[in-house]
């Protein structure tokens, strides 16, 4: 009986939750971040924002990625040193390109620890098109 409560306890706390993270003012927020995010790419060179696609394998020393550049769809392989990125999400990356031994690629991402310097989660397109689209609304009422 205790075990059927507490998941009925645990089942609503998520539900609520979930309900709570697309609220208008988080994808308002998200909405602020994404520019930021670009901007910060803008203004500092050697930069790029990278979705991180998935994950193959996580390791003690780090983390093997597929990751997609933003700004014109190029996808490649990346090793995120010391770091375990959440599939999905957005990374402002400073990193080097270099020769994979792993998987004989001369094009790996090298990210090192320090390396990521933003990062946003990986529903904020999403948030980001819903606040435009609240924003749309709004002017029409």
């Amino acid at each position: 009986m205790v075990i059927m409560l507490l998941f009925v306890v645990v089942a609503v706390i998520v539900l609520l939750s979930s309900k709570r993270s697309s609220s208008p003012q988080r994808d308002q927020e998200l909405h602020y971040r994404w520019y930021e995010i670009h901007e910060m790419c803008r203004r500092t060179p050697g930069t790029a924002i990278v979705r991180v696609a998935h994950v193959y394998q996580r390791a003690q020393r780090g983390t093997k990625a597929v990751v997609v550049l933003v700004a014109t769809g190029y996808q490649q392989d990346a090793w995120f040193a010391h770091s375990n990125p959440v599939p999905g999400s957005y990374l402002l990356v400073r990193g080097r390109t270099g020769w994979g031994p792993h998987n004989s690629n001369p094009e790996v991402l090298y990210v090192e620890l320090g390396e990521v310097l933003y990062t946003l989660p990986p529903d904020t397109v999403q948030a980001c098109e819903r606040h435009r689209q609240l924003v749309i609304a709004s002017q029409y009422r």
